[in-house]
């Protein structure tokens, strides 16, 4: 009879024990067989704000703007938000965990990603398993533009020169240029070519010497030997002297 009484009792305080538990770590009790159960990780995709990355089975995924949220009742409310940035070259990721806090930020051109939880709670290992997942899918725009600066002519030239203008004639074609890689390659960085060519007296071609600046860059042949082939195409009209040419392009992604 004791014993009968002590699971009445039980089958009674029972209830609210687990709403005391739930309310207290606000994803429910481990142990109790009504705890939430995330299921099987699944790859999420949003090609609208560009990214994927694991989502547990159970929980839901809502898209607000720039953020999605990812919740299910029991489980800590995950986000990932996009932001875009100023930095053109910087790519990567790293996470923090910070008491129960955690984030992973993904770092690509002109885009930052941020998965984060306020409150892993029990769930710490797949929060973690979802915002390392996080990849980026999408680029951001990507706009060539080519910037002429310091264009510096010494010698003397003949007084009917065109020498400068014609070279300022090129830019359209230097843009076609630019555009060509940047549409052919989205890992390439805007940078700057500065050239340094002289011409003999006669105006023809004798020598050059080039620095070319583009962050990380191991190979930059496609845009440079276009740039210098249309460069050498203009030629000086010298007044008995040699003529050296010295020019800044930028080559930017606006």
């Amino acid at each position: 009879m004791a014993l009968d009484r002590v699971l009445s009792s039980y089958a009674i305080v029972r209830p609210l024990l687990v709403s005391v538990c739930a309310l207290l770590v606000g994803g429910g009790c481990e142990s109790e067989s009504t705890a939430f159960v995330p299921g099987e990780l699944k790859t999420y995709e949003d090609s609208a704000i560009g990214f994927s990355m694991l989502k547990p089975e159970a929980v839901e995924a809502k898209a607000t703007g720039q953020t999605v949220t990812f919740s299910a009742q029991g489980f800590p409310l995950v986000t990932v938000t996009l932001s875009a940035t100023d930095d053109k070259t910087g790519t990567g990721s790293s996470s923090k965990t910070r008491g129960s806090q955690y984030r992973h930020k993904v770092i690509v051109p002109m885009r930052e990603l941020v998965c984060k939880s306020e409150d892993v709670g029990a769930f710490k290992d797949t929060i973690v398993q979802m915002c390392k997942s996080l990849t980026n899918t999408k680029d951001a725009d990507r706009n060539p533009n080519v910037v002429f600066k310091g264009l510096e002519v010494e010698g003397t030239l003949a007084q009917n020169s065109s020498f400068k203008a014609d070279l300022k004639s090129l830019k359209p074609q230097i843009q076609q240029c630019w555009s060509r890689v940047v549409d052919s390659d989205k890992s390439f960085p805007p940078g700057r070519i500065n050239l340094n060519i002289t011409f003999d007296s006669t105006g023809a071609y004798k020598s050059s010497s080039t620095i070319r600046q583009f962050y990380k860059l191991d190979d930059d042949s496609p845009l440079s030997t276009c740039v210098f082939d249309l460069v050498k195409t203009v030629t000086p009209t010298p007044d008995g002297t040699e003529i050296r040419l010295r020019w800044q392009i930028d080559f930017a992604l606006n």
